[in-house]
């Protein structure tokens, strides 16, 4: 090969090169005029009057019912803590829960653990099975149609396994 081919290679490789670092140069920039992070306009109130105060204050039509059902959820929770048991135990002492959304527990153990459902005079509806594992579990009985609405519902969780079970908390969602 003569030099005028090696001078025709390097200068190829020279407009390549600048082309790179042109098109890398123009990205850097406008990555820089482009926003990095998500921005949300969050604004924390102390209490429901900060709320509709604020509300007011931006010439907001919403009124003071209307602010209450948007901070309101459209059901009521009770939440349990730490319980130990070998055979079975009732969530609250079989407390009835008025159409039963929900519950999530967090398990302590590999224990099975049955959550079995009965109406307010006692009549057996189902019951899910959780896995052998210690982790969060989350039983929507809302979307399945194993509970009739319009009904109470008491809670009982039994144990499975050999042993003790141990659920560290939980939280029972109803008056869906």
């Amino acid at each position: 090969m003569n030099k005028f081919h090696y001078l025709k290679i390097l200068f190829t490789i020279s407009i390549a090169c600048i082309i790179s670092l042109s098109t890398f140069q123009n990205s850097i920039l406008a990555e820089e005029n482009e926003p990095n992070d998500i921005v949300f306009d969050v604004i924390v109130h102390d209490s429901y009057e900060d709320l509709v105060e604020y509300r007011e204050s931006k010439n907001s039509t919403i009124t003071n019912t209307d602010t209450q059902s948007l901070l309101a959820p459209p059901y009521s929770t009770y939440e349990f803590g730490k319980t130990t048991f070998s055979n079975f135990v009732w969530v609250a002492n079989q407390r009835l829960f008025y159409n039963l959304g929900s519950l999530d527990i967090e398990k302590l153990d590999k224990n099975v653990v049955a959550v079995e459902v009965y109406d307010s005079s006692g009549v057996y509806y189902g019951k899910a099975v959780t896995p052998a594992r210690a982790n969060w579990i989350s039983i929507p009985f809302d979307e399945t149609d194993l509970l009739p609405s319009g009904k109470s519902y008491k809670i009982k969780f039994v144990n499975e396994g050999s042993g003790t079970a141990t659920l560290i908390q939980g939280v029972v969602y109803y008056n869906y």
